[in-house]
């Protein structure tokens, strides 16, 4: 499937949903939905799915915008919500909510993207807008772009790393989609890999003195040795001084997934791909595990899957690919949903109701594809959850097998030739709490990367994940980077080796 230019200008953004009920257009997470700067988008859609299966729509960022976007964040800004009043179905007036503002940023963008939904019509029209940042062009020894917005308060906290340096890493906060933006004072001191910004409610017993906003907001990265957390009451402008250790590479390996924060009690879970097991780099015996806590980032406990399995962060020769970040989604109810990228490849997923302290069995969700083959090695896992028993699990796939997936043009590769297989963008979707899962290709015949996704050389385009969210009505909004664009790679031709934006 062509993923179609969005405008002239504004900034990048894809916007994939599905509906089940309530709408009679797109999925939902909720008992909840989506859809260009200056100019509207035309989608394209996923006409492969069976009927009844939710229904994805992609929109490519147009030509000049978001044309480097490696490891893109999305954000929903539920504040924005706004209604749109149509006439033209079935005679009568349909009011239908547009499930707020959208904000995208990845690479090294000076800009973030705001996109303003119409759901007017079907698929829905999309406005963009480029949002410049304050310190977009702050020089730094290393760089890891972040973005995260508190669905509930609209505040959106656009970062970028500033590894090694005595400044930490540049946040900038917003309140208004970017018509204004403010410095936070940073973090410090600054690690050097992996930052992660995430926020929700805060657990009880309240901290004391009371906080000065209404959520709390963490930071966290890994330092090699060790991976800290960092809170902020205020709303992200002043970051604790102390961090706190979530876990050191005694515990696990140093890098981490993201942080999120449970809307049912305020419980803190950042995933990691391999904890226990041999040290430093977990490949041997370690498990896939939820660093967890209870006590608003004070403490931390390590609470693994049982049957997972994990390659850790390779070994001493690289002889074997590395494990790749998980992805954990928590419901309204508190359900954990955690996804990850199995020793083998496969995308598994468990689920967990009592904070992680038990697990599910894992399920393969790529075993069984509607429209297409199993999937046999998967990456760049992102987990989102709705309401009760709604869950969504999206990731990069390749029917082609090999543990050679991460081999291509310009890695030293000590596990394999170069990959020859080609990968697409994936969701799994559940409305039973994980009991069943529906998997489809939303991306069929217009892949995401030919060849590998790698973690060095030219085929590191992608860099290290991308990311999901659901706006206020639960639709599904994916926000990904692209390294096949060109109609000479989509059809069969070379690898293109962008990272270009998508929702």
């Amino acid at each position: 499937m062509r993923k179609n230019p969005a405008s002239q200008s504004g900034l990048l953004t894809l916007r994939v949903f599905a509906a089940l009920a309530l709408c009679s257009v797109a999925a939902m997470l909720g008992t909840f939905s989506f859809a260009t700067a200056g100019s509207t988008a035309t989608a394209t859609a996923n006409t492969t799915a069976p009927a009844g299966t939710p229904r994805f729509f992609n929109y490519m960022s147009p030509q000049g915008v978001a044309d480097s976007s490696g490891e893109p964040s999305i954000g929903s800004n539920w504040t924005k919500d706004t209604v749109c009043h149509n006439t033209n179905v079935g005679g009568s007036t349909n009011n239908i909510p547009n499930g707020g503002t959208s904000l995208y940023f990845g690479g090294f963008s000076a800009a973030m993207a705001k996109v303003t939904w119409n759901d007017c019509s079907s698929p829905a029209g999309a406005l963009w807008e480029n949002k410049p940042l304050l310190s977009a062009n702050t020089p730094r020894a290393f760089g890891d772009p972040i973005l995260f917005t508190l669905h509930d308060t609209g505040r959106t906290f656009v970062a970028q790393l500033e590894g090694l340096t005595p400044a930490g890493s540049t946040i900038d906060i917003t309140d208004d989609d970017g018509d204004h933006f403010t410095p936070s004072d940073g973090v410090i001191p600054s690690d050097i890999d992996h930052e992660t910004l995430g926020g929700g409610r805060y657990h009880s017993p309240l901290p004391n003195p009371g906080p000065l906003y209404p959520d709390a907001v963490y930071y966290a990265s890994q330092s090699v040795t060790d991976a800290r957390a960092f809170r902020s009451d205020d709303g992200g402008f002043v970051f604790s001084q102390a961090a706190t250790p979530m876990f050191t590479t005694a515990d696990c390996e140093g890098l981490h997934g993201h942080v999120k924060v449970s809307p049912a009690d305020g419980t803190v879970y950042v995933p990691s791909g391999g904890c226990g097991g041999s040290v430093p780099f977990h490949e041997v015996g370690a498990k896939q595990a939820a660093v967890v806590s209870e006590d608003n980032g004070i403490t931390w406990s390590i609470r693994p899957i049982p049957d997972s399995t994990t390659n850790g962060e390779s070994d001493l020769n690289n002889t074997i690919p590395a494990t790749r970040d998980p992805s954990i989604g928590v419901a309204t109810d508190g359900t954990v949903y955690f996804g990850y990228q199995a020793a083998n490849g496969h995308p598994m997923i468990a689920v967990s109701h009592d904070k992680g302290l038990t697990w599910s069995a894992s399920v393969d969700v790529g075993a069984n594809v509607v429209n297409g083959g199993p999937v046999v090695n998967a990456t760049f896992p992102a987990v989102v959850a709705g309401d009760p028993q709604r869950a969504a699990f999206t990731f990069y796939g390749t029917e082609t097998p090999g543990t050679n997936w991460d081999c291509g043009q310009g890695t030293d590769c000590g596990h394999g030739s170069n990959f020859t297989g080609f990968w697409y963008l994936y969701v799994a979707t559940t409305f039973d709490g994980g009991a069943t899962w529906t998997t489809q290709n939303i991306t069929p015949g217009d892949p995401v990367q030919r060849g590998g996704i790698c973690q060095s050389g030219t085929c590191r385009n992608l860099l290290d994940f991308y990311d999901a969210t659901i706006d206020k009505e639960g639709r599904i909004v994916i926000g990904y980077d692209d390294g096949c664009i060109s109609a000479a790679c989509i059809n069969g031709g070379a690898n293109d080796f962008t990272a270009k934006g998508v929702i």
